[in-house]
């Protein structure tokens, strides 16, 4: 859910309806002759402006608990049906922590923003995965073994020393491109552990928070600081994991080129 923009303090104080109903007091007042009237008016406007405000806070906390869009219009279905299960593991923790009252919310700040960056990171990550799927294939490991291993035959063989010079800068790019193609199979391995470790630390989130509610004060917190640290570090592996994936992914497409 895409989070409603925030009204100024001027917008709630010089809102219209408030301003319509202090300027027909003032109106009036001055028809009638009779200033004492202008004071229902003042009282009107100022009820308006806080039920106003009151909307506005009352907005910010359903937007704080409210899961991210998703769009996975470009992930067939397997791929969309891991990033649906962290999706629902999302909208689990967030309805926990709207649930929480005001002491646990507060030993638990900052943890519907990380998880909700976290689903969106599964979202780049699966969509990472399907591409290197998509990759790897169109690529055999045996097919580059074998292409490798003629350019080897044809550059032994070869009795022109240009021709042989030629081959060996072909059977240089063709190990390359077999150097980065088993990179490339380890990312996507790489890849697939860490949308498992999500998962995983996403369930164990919604655990930890079920369990502060029925623990003390001191244990509570302590288990909330344990989620906000898991969270920040899984948070950190996963943005290095995308990193390093898309890097070894851009030479790969260079070399196909």
């Amino acid at each position: 859910m895409a989070a409603s923009k925030k009204p100024s303090p001027t917008q709630i104080w010089l809102n219209p309806g408030g301003v319509v109903v202090l300027l027909a007091a003032a109106v009036t007042a001055a028809v009638a002759s009779m200033p004492i009237i202008l004071l229902p008016g003042i009282l009107a406007y100022a009820a308006l402006a806080f039920l106003k405000y009151q909307a506005a806070q009352n907005a910010d906390a359903e937007n704080e608990y409210a899961p991210v869009d998703l769009d996975l219009s470009q992930l067939h279905k397997p791929y969309a049906a891991r990033v649906l299960r962290s999706s629902a593991l999302q909208i689990a923790i967030l309805q926990e922590l709207a649930k929480a009252p005001p002491e646990q919310s507060a030993l638990l700040a900052g943890t519907a923003a990380r998880v909700r960056s976290l689903t969106l990171a599964v979202v780049k990550l699966t969509t990472q995965l399907q591409d290197l799927d998509r990759h790897l294939s169109t690529t055999s490991p045996h097919d580059l073994a074998r292409e490798t291993r003629s350019l080897e035959q044809l550059a032994a063989s070869a009795s022109d020393a240009i021709a042989k010079e030629g081959y060996e800068r072909a059977l240089n790019q063709q190990k390359q491109k077999a150097k980065v193609f088993d990179e490339l199979a380890a990312r996507r391995e790489r890849l697939d552990a860490q949308l498992v470790n999500v998962e995983q630390a996403l369930e164990t989130v919604k655990t930890q928070i079920i369990r502060i509610k029925s623990t003390d004060t001191a244990a509570a917190s302590a288990e909330g600081a344990r989620i906000a640290e898991s969270l920040d570090q899984l948070t950190m592996d996963v943005d290095a994991v995308a990193e390093t994936v898309d890097e070894t992914a851009s030479a790969y497409r260079k070399m196909g080129s």
